[in-house]
């Protein structure tokens, strides 16, 4: 858990394929949330919250079938529009108990 610790940068696209959860909120992370999320397919939680990050919500969060919470409030994202709404897609998954933007 790396909440309020005053971390920054962006997010690295590869992170340990086995993490089940990633609490990086009340940082200065910033950029976009990379496409790379949707190969932490372990990934149950993640809260990044009040941070930078810009731009989508990558449609490849979608993939990510054991996700329950995730937690993006207090950013600047957006949906991407397009043929993919992720916000339909997620609030669809099965799994998702919690989503905040």
């Amino acid at each position: 858990m790396l909440s309020n610790n005053s971390l920054s940068g962006t997010l690295p696209s590869k992170l340990a394929w086995n993490l089940s959860r990633v609490e990086i909120s009340n940082n200065q992370f910033f950029g976009q949330i990379p496409t790379g999320i949707g190969s932490w397919a372990s990934l149950v939680e993640f809260k990044a919250s009040n941070n930078q990050f810009t731009g989508p919500i990558p449609v490849e969060i979608t993939a990510l079938s054991q996700l329950s919470n995730l937690v993006l409030d207090g950013n600047s994202l957006s949906d991407g529009g397009g043929d993919a709404n992720v916000e339909t897609s997620l609030v669809e998954a099965s799994n998702l108990v919690v989503l905040m933007q």
